[in-house]
């Protein structure tokens, strides 16, 4: 007899102790911040988009032009706390 059930397409789902150190990692990076004591010394684009509720292209546009000052490690802007808090209105 021949086995009807259909085939899953796409890849499997990883539970979260075979997912890769890289793929953590981000997701650790992308989580929500509730105040801005949660918020890292230095956060990548995607983290400050978040954080000013525009697209990380929007950030990495403004970087680029110089509205936004931040510094570069590797191939990734990093953006000091301070500056998005000055950035947001927010007293340090």
């Amino acid at each position: 007899m021949v086995s009807t059930t259909p085939k899953r397409k796409g890849p499997k789902p990883l539970p979260w102790s075979d997912t890769p150190k890289s793929m953590r990692m981000r997701q650790e990076r992308e989580k929500m911040f509730t105040s801005w004591d949660e918020v890292p010394v230095t956060v990548d684009t995607r983290s400050a988009a978040k954080l000013l509720g525009v697209l990380p292209e929007t950030v990495r546009k403004k970087v680029a032009a110089g509205e936004i000052p931040a510094f570069k490690i590797a191939r990734e802007w990093r953006i000091n706390k301070s500056d998005l808090m000055a950035l947001c209105g927010v007293s340090c």
